[in-house]
């Protein structure tokens, strides 16, 4: 890289604070045998040290996991990028589920904004040999990445602080919580301020997230024959809880706060949905909560399914939203719901046959959004859509992908004001992808025949449209500029971009796989070598003799 590339990255590092930090990456000859080294950014050379030795990244899920979250940067999500199964919390930090020690210890590792890793939790394998997995087979994270909790196969529980510090009471991150019965992992549900769980199946729990609280029994009475749904449904800021209890088709709908017992909202017993969680189910949820813990979604699938809205501060029945007024008989199955500025946004229809509808549960309405040709007018029968994905945006747009004859996909973006007029881009290649963010939400990457596009989410408009051959990758977002690669003839060109601010675009490398911004803000391209372009220096690591992953940065 030229003297002007390197004196207009120091430029851009005046953007960005200076703090100490590191770059950290896993490398070894094969899984099982990585090294997590950190590298001192503060130093030309790179020096490094090992913090772990021996390591294998294992797969990871999460509770009450949606297609909705995956472009929700502003809140947690399971994720993956080079090959490596992560969550990647607000900020900027991650975590990673391993093994190490010839499989015998397991644990999860924290890779902070900073670029420090830290160990959260490590416990002994179980079985011969102590060979076992002790974890269950998924843990709960809180949408705002402060706080998590992990249950074992054995049924113990673990509340785990995300902030980097460790509790007075057990001097780690994580603290073990004394439970009674059993820890149903797919119950966890990890607030802003509390974690709810079950134990069980028919005793639910809340635990206040803090040093030395214990749990408190919240859930109804079970009757003989009756048992609590593990799946259930937590409100986006984490305050209230929606949760099914009863017998097999006679269940009820309750909710419960961050004080006092649970409360029943249903006048009649039924057989409703509980949550519908991935990787189990697909196109869900069928409960939901918005993000204020005053609107329910939920669904009545005693004779056939029938979707509800249900509106917590006023008195009175909830909106059918497929009553037979709105809809044709036998036209109900729902799929993706996401609340779009009070109102909820669902695909209505049969398979390979629906339409966007919105109901308003203030006016008591339901609008069909995407109208097919002979489906304007309720009641409402079919659509033409061939619906593949839906995702909320930082909790404001919605987006949703259609498949299109011929392989390819129809994207729809519909903006959280009124009228909701969507923005559409026909011709998509594969399903849209988020990029990185260390300031809210992403930018979206959309690969089209005709050329590429990044999408500004934030302002639901097009930020960068190439025209093919040209091609465009790695769309990163900081809070003091844009960056992304432009892909030609085998070659990769950086592009530092700020609209109607700077346009900086460095000289074309080849062979680059991935570029990465370091926590102390260099260009990181990691190819066959690591190069490292920093504000005051460029280096670069030798070819790594077998794997490397660089688990820092944004865009790793």
């Amino acid at each position: 890289m030229n003297k002007f590339a390197l004196s207009s990255l120091t430029f851009l590092a005046f953007l960005a604070p200076v703090s100490a930090q590191s770059l950290t990456v896993a490398e070894g000859p094969a899984q099982g045998q990585l090294q997590i080294r950190v590298h001192d950014e503060r130093q030309a050379t790179l020096p490094s040290r090992i913090f772990l030795e021996k390591v294998e990244f294992l797969p990871l899920e999460v509770t009450l996991r949606t297609d909705l979250q995956k472009y929700r940067t502003d809140r947690a999500r399971r994720t993956q990028r080079q090959g490596l199964w992560r969550v990647e919390l607000p900020g900027g930090g991650r975590i990673f589920r391993y093994r190490r020690a010839g499989g015998t210890r397991y644990g999860f590792l924290l890779i902070k904004a900073d670029g420090m890793p830290s160990i959260l939790l490590e416990l002994p394998g179980l079985g011969m040999g102590g060979l076992s997995d002790p974890f269950a087979d998924r843990f709960g994270v809180a949408a705002d990445g402060q706080n998590a909790a992990v249950s074992t196969v054995a049924g113990a529980l673990y509340h785990i602080r995300l902030d980097g510090r460790s509790f007075v009471s057990s001097k780690t991150p994580a603290r073990s919580i004394a439970v009674t019965g059993i820890v149903e992992a797919k119950s966890l549900a990890v607030g802003k301020r509390v974690l709810f769980y079950q134990t069980g199946k028919t005793r639910l729990w809340r635990l206040a997230l803090v040093d030395a609280s214990k749990p408190v029994e919240v859930g109804p009475k079970i009757v003989t024959g009756g048992r609590l749904k593990e799946e259930m449904a937590l409100a986006g800021n984490g305050t209230r809880l929606a949760f099914l209890a009863g017998p097999k088709k006679l269940q009820h709908i309750y909710i419960v706060g961050e004080a006092g017992k649970a409360l029943r909202i249903t006048s009649k017993a039924a057989k409703y949905e509980d949550a519908g969680y991935l990787p189990e189910t697909v196109m869900g949820p069928t409960l939901l909560f918005d993000d204020t813990g005053t609107k329910l979604f939920y669904v009545d699938s005693t004779i056939r399914e029938e979707l509800y809205l249900r509106d917590l501060l006023k008195a009175g029945s909830a909106l059918h939203i497929t009553s037979n007024t709105n809809f044709q008989p036998y036209i109900g199955t729902g799929v993706l719901p996401v609340f779009l500025s009070g109102k909820l946004m669902v695909g209505i229809g049969n398979p390979k046959a629906f339409d966007w509808y919105l109901a308003d549960p203030a006016k008591g309405t339901v609008q069909n959004l995407s109208r097919s040709p002979g489906n304007t007018k309720a009641p409402f029968g079919a659509g033409l859509l061939d619906i593949q994905g839906s995702g909320s945006l930082a909790g404001r747009d919605s987006m949703v992908v259609e498949a299109l004859k011929g392989g390819a996909y129809r994207l729809r973006l519909f903006p959280i004001k009124p009228p909701h007029k969507p923005l559409v881009i026909d011709g998509l290649q594969t399903l849209p992808h988020p990029g990185s963010s260390s300031a809210g939400s992403a930018d979206i990457l959309v690969s089209r025949k005709a050329g590429d596009i990044i999408l500004d989410e934030a302002q639901a408009k097009t930020l960068i449209a190439l025209p093919s051959p040209f091609r465009l990758a790695s769309p990163i977002k900081t809070a003091y500029f844009r960056f992304f690669m432009v892909e030609i003839s085998g070659f990769q060109v950086p592009v530092f971009y700020e609209p109607q601010k700077f346009l900086l675009v460095l000289p074309p490398s080849k062979g680059t796989s991935l570029p990465i911004l370091s926590p102390a803000g260099a260009l990181v391209l990691h190819g066959s070598k690591l190069l490292y372009f920093g504000p005051r220096w460029a280096t670069s690591l030798p070819p790594a003799k077998g794997i490397r992953r660089v688990l820092s940065g944004q865009g790793a």
